[in-house]
């Protein structure tokens, strides 16, 4: 069968070599790794990720919680609040065969997680989700993280996990003294909830935290027990700002279709590549972007440069984004694909 062009590619040696750097950064800094699967939404991509010493995964959506464990994943957190009935009892039948635990900000989304708990039979676990700066989710209230967590217990089919805070604001922040500054605050806001919690005689056994972005200044915080962090295993321009010790293991494959002078144009635009929080890129050529239209991407390339029908790879600017555009990836070792995954959990496709 003919080749596809685009088509989203993961380089399995490069995948390997980022899950086994970020399995060793996190034993040093004696925190646990709960990767972020948003990333790729494969469970044979998060397989990967658990043997380099992940302890679970944490997912987006009810969707892609129930799709790793569908998979095969036994240990899932869902870093979002889940409160539509669907998304719910899909958590709470998951429950059945792996910890699934969700994050919750307010008493009105414990009770709707122990009535779907109550009604499939099964136990959620329940994290406190702590607003550290973002403004999104998260109680805003260190006061009220006590009594939220009592809510939690006193459902009979909940357990209180722990709290949860990602400091998403200082990801991208290129200084690293100002990067620091802010996880610090971040993990003070932390810090506060786990010895309000202490003080009212509850074990708080787990604090999640940590991207990518700030895995190893969030992991250096003695409060936070578990990272987040996920994109490292892909990688893209966005994150290789801030975490070049990463490589790109995520690549759009696409064909050059039309060439101007050192203008080269190809088949993969912004329905195949994300641009979305950082330029794309040309790997293999020394090119300079020039733009990403739906169906087009073009950049002027030095020298010879690629030819009509050559096919060439695109770093992507933002992996999430992209993958979620692709219905599979194909996974490669050297020139040879050894499986094509599809990938879970897109909107649209439950």
């Amino acid at each position: 069968m003919a080749e596809r062009s685009p088509v989203a590619v993961v380089d399995l040696a490069v995948a390997e070599r980022n899950a086994e750097l970020m399995g060793t950064r996190t034993r040093e800094l004696g925190v646990s790794l709960r990767p972020h699967i948003k990333a790729h939404k494969c469970p044979e991509l998060a397989r990967i990720q658990l043997r380099h010493g992940a302890i679970g995964v944490t997912a987006a959506t009810a969707a892609e919680a129930a799709a790793m464990v569908e998979g095969g994943v036994e240990d899932v957190l869902v870093a979002n609040q889940v409160v539509d009935p669907g998304g719910l009892a899909a958590l709470a039948g998951a429950a059945r065969q792996a910890k699934v635990a969700l994050s919750v900000d307010d008493p009105r989304q414990v009770a709707l997680a122990g009535q779907a708990a109550t009604a499939a039979g099964s136990t959620l676990h329940a994290l406190v989700e702590v607003d550290v700066g973002m403004g999104r989710c998260g109680v805003r209230e260190v006061e009220r993280v006590v009594p939220l967590a009592r809510t939690i217990e006193a459902e009979p089919n909940l357990s209180f996990g722990g709290i949860a805070g990602y400091e998403g604001h200082c990801v991208d922040e290129p200084d690293r003294e100002l990067r620091g500054r802010g996880v610090a605050a971040a993990a003070e806001r932390l810090r506060g909830a786990v010895l309000a919690l202490v003080a009212d005689g509850l074990t708080v056994d787990v604090v999640s935290a940590g991207g990518t972005g700030t895995y190893d200044l969030a992991g250096a915080e003695p409060e936070i027990t578990e990272l987040q962090a996920g994109s490292y295993l892909l990688m893209d321009t966005y994150h290789a700002a801030i975490t070049p010790e990463f490589e790109y293991a995520l690549t759009v494959h696409a064909t050059v279709i039309a060439r101007h002078g050192d203008l080269i144009v190809l088949d993969a635009g912004r329905k195949a590549v994300s641009s979305e929080l950082s330029p794309i890129h040309l790997l293999d050529h020394e090119a300079e972007f020039r733009f990403t239209h739906e169906e087009h991407s073009g950049f002027r390339v030095l020298g010879d440069g690629p030819e009509i029908g050559d096919r060439v790879r695109i770093v992507p600017g933002y992996a999430p984004s992209t993958v979620n555009l692709h219905g599979s990836i194909r996974l490669v070792e050297g020139e040879a694909l050894v499986e094509t995954c599809r990938v879970r959990a897109r909107h649209g496709d439950l």
